[in-house]
């Protein structure tokens, strides 16, 4: 192929990427604001009344990192008892221990890290609109996740997309792939909810591109191992097994290139490190994640296992008493297919992951 016919079908490639992506973004925008969700509990027992029962929060997971949001700028403080048993805000997602007056609290069971840098972004926004979460959500939370989720997909897709030049060898591979990420996936239905797994997702691709340019172009500008090392440690503070990702990376760059690695690689990479367990203090006076501590000999060590009050009802945890999904599978194997073929199966939700064999 003369270097000419190559422009022209580079050309008509990366036409087809920036539709498939602008359909993509579309599409979750017009989604993000049509999503809605009705309280279900509230509606059993409203019996009429005017209680308010929509909101624009899916699921307790969702709604434990917003509750810990709203809380820090609207009350100062990672404790959501203020917050929760108010109309439409419950989660299952939660956990308590003492705080630091001595009395036992409600935290979002989330690593903190998260919902404290958003916690930023809406104070700004309630700063510059007098908008608050529990009396504007729709407007708030929508304008929040198009920031949060659609704009840095669209960065994540473009970034794919000069990998996916870099790296394929056909028209076909590179259009399938491009094709896949936009629309074979569940990042995009997860654009409508407050997630781990999308942020992650996105830092995951920073981190990728960065590597590539260094590890494969000869890149030896210090900014791409700094972002390198920043993206993969904050991919690995959003998804716990991507701490392979960043240990991989660190030890194929410290082969590589020692000395930007020491730099610029590590130094970065701590600074999300420091940050996640300093949050982690911050929050819950502990270096570790609330999922750490489920002691089953130390009832003090066990924030799963406890009672609280909301709306003048004194109710048991969730996790007291796990419902559907929660509950586990009796086997392994039983386990094994639902994971892989169930209704939640990975090939069941993905299945071009099949057709990629």
């Amino acid at each position: 192929m003369t270097a000419a016919s190559e422009d022209q079908s580079a050309r008509l490639r990366w036409g087809i990427y920036l539709v498939l992506i602008a359909v993509a973004a579309g599409n979750m925008t017009g989604r993000l604001l049509a999503v809605n969700s009705v309280d279900k509990a509230a509606l059993e027992k409203s019996r009429g009344g005017k209680e308010v029962m929509q909101r624009p929060f899916l699921s307790a997971n969702d709604r434990s990192r917003w509750m810990t949001i709203r809380s820090l700028v609207d009350h100062g403080t990672y404790e959501i008892d203020a917050i929760v048993g108010q109309p439409t805000w419950d989660t299952i997602d939660m956990v308590q221990h003492r705080g630091r007056d001595g009395e036992l609290h409600l935290y979002s069971s989330k690593p903190p890290l998260l919902a404290t840098i958003l916690a930023g972004e809406y104070w700004v926004i309630h700063r510059l609109t007098g908008w608050t979460l529990g009396d504007e959500p729709y407007e708030v939370g929508r304008l929040m996740l198009f920031t949060v989720n659609i704009l840095p997909l669209v960065l994540m897709y473009f970034l794919l997309a000069k990998l996916v030049e870099r790296l394929g060898t056909t028209d076909w591979g590179r259009v399938f792939v491009m094709a896949v990420a936009t629309f074979g996936t569940l990042l995009t239905t997860f654009a409508v909810v407050l997630n781990n797994h999308l942020v992650a997702a996105v830092s995951a691709a920073i981190a990728l591109y960065a590597f590539v340019r260094i590890y494969c172009d000869g890149e030896r500008r210090w900014r791409y191992f700094a972002l390198a090392g920043f993206a993969a440690a904050f991919t690995a503070a959003d998804e716990l097994p991507a701490l392979s990702l960043l240990a991989a990376m660190g030890l194929l760059l410290l082969l590589r290139t020692p000395r930007e690695t020491f730099l610029a690689f590590a130094p970065a990479a701590l600074v999300v490190v420091a940050a996640f367990f300093a949050t982690n203090y911050l929050a819950h006076e502990s270096l570790l994640p609330p999922y750490a501590h489920r002691s089953a000999t130390d009832p003090s060590d066990n924030w799963y296992a406890y009672s609280y009050t909301a709306g003048g009802v004194e109710r048991d945890s969730y996790w007291l008493d796990r419902q559907g999904i929660d509950r586990g599978e009796p086997t392994r194997l039983l386990y094994a297919v639902h994971v892989l073929v169930g209704h939640h199966g990975i090939f069941s939700l993905t299945p071009v992951w099949l057709m990629s064999m």
